[in-house]
């Protein structure tokens, strides 16, 4: 009896020990838990920060993308914009290019043209000088007709730098053409009017002066400029003396 005693109290005594030594683990483990729990909550909200984070840094690379692309889209147009304007600028230079190429030529061929005809009217001074002591007073006459037309031909080309002949010019005066007297020069014997080469007019041009239904006097171009012309009154043209305002007209 005393035996089963003495093996119950150590049976109880080890249980005993076994339930401490159980619990003090069960403890320590629940700590270890408790700590490995904390440990995973930190971590758990570094990782969702550290998403937080990401998505705003997407969020904000997504709008810098848009704009990027906003901007490059810009771009291709401005170059597409570009293009054209380079397209129509060699266009022009072209352009420009050929029409100086064509000025030149004219300038050339009225520089020809104007040498000839100085040539001419040297050739024809010369021929006046040689026939003034032989030939008839007719003869001279013509001689000298013949040189004014040369002058008024020379000056049509430097005037209007060419492109076509001064009788050419004058067969295309419209019917029409009018002007009135500016100014009268030199006693008479010279007017100024209202009327250029962008009217149409042209050098040896012959208007008929008028003051209301008389003719007063003829006159003839002798040197026109872009908006006003001067005329000499032909002599033995009219009945009385020209004043500013009287009316000019081919007719």
């Amino acid at each position: 009896m005393r035996g089963i005693t003495l093996t119950l109290c150590l049976f109880a005594i080890l249980a005993a020990v076994a339930s401490g030594l159980l619990y003090s683990m069960i403890g320590t483990r629940k700590q270890e838990l408790e700590l490995q729990t904390k440990d995973l909550q930190v971590a758990l909200a570094s990782s969702q920060a550290a998403l937080t984070d990401a998505e705003s840094r997407n969020e904000s690379a997504t709008a810098r993308l848009g704009e990027l692309e906003r901007q490059l889209s810009e771009l291709r147009a401005r170059n597409v914009t570009l293009e054209a304007r380079n397209s129509q600028l060699a266009r022009d230079v072209t352009s420009m290019r050929q029409e100086l190429s064509l000025r030149e030529n004219a300038d050339a061929a009225a520089a020809t043209d104007a040498a000839a005809l100085r040539k001419e009217l040297v050739e024809t001074k010369a021929a006046l000088a040689a026939a003034t002591a032989i030939a008839s007073s007719e003869a001279v006459a013509t001689a000298a007709t013949r040189i004014e037309d040369l002058e008024a031909e020379v000056a049509f080309l430097r005037q209007t730098g060419g492109g076509r002949s001064l009788a050419e010019a004058l067969a295309a005066v419209p019917e029409d053409l009018a002007a009135t007297v500016l100014e009268v020069r030199d006693a008479g014997k010279s007017v100024v009017l209202n009327i250029g080469l962008r009217s149409g007019a042209v050098p040896s041009l012959e208007l008929v002066l008028r003051r209301g239904s008389t003719i007063v006097a003829r006159v003839r171009l002798t040197d026109v400029r872009d908006s006003y012309s001067v005329a000499e009154v032909l002599p033995s043209s009219g009945s009385g003396a020209i004043r500013a305002g009287d009316r000019a007209s081919r007719s």
